[in-house]
């Protein structure tokens, strides 16, 4: 596995907005990001989130992560090494993913497979489960 983490680019920023105006003026009690990488879409929305679970397959990303979670003073972020769903258990309120999305055969933390939409159509065939009703 490479340890290469994905930086944030236009499509994170793109995510963080729409997440802050769907969230509204809601509070969520627990929230899931699949695919974490540097954290910033965690770090963006904690103040609306009482919970969030940030997972990423890349071990060096989710110590990334976790570190800058630290300096930031978020305390209601928890990270974990998964495989998307493979190490989460539980409902969450709200689930997130700036998934890979560009075809390739290397690393699956940047690439959404052979092509491009098998990262995708894993995480939409599970995503239910792990989502509360309402």
């Amino acid at each position: 596995m490479e340890t290469k983490i994905y930086p944030p680019d236009e499509d994170s920023y793109f995510l963080i907005d729409c997440l802050k105006k769907e969230i509204g003026n809601r509070r969520i009690k627990t929230a899931l990001e699949i695919g974490t990488g540097s954290g910033i879409v965690s770090f963006s929305i904690a103040s609306f989130v009482d919970k969030i679970l940030a997972v990423d397959i890349n071990p060096k990303a989710i110590e990334f992560a976790r570190e800058k979670a630290v300096l930031k003073g978020l305390k209601n972020i928890e990270f974990k090494v998964s495989d998307l769903f493979e190490n989460v258990s539980g409902k969450f309120d709200l689930i997130f993913f700036n998934p890979p999305y560009l075809p390739g055969r290397g690393d699956l933390s940047c690439t959404g497979g052979k092509k491009g939409q098998e990262i995708i159509e894993k995480f939409l065939s599970k995503v239910c489960n792990y989502l509360n009703k309402g």
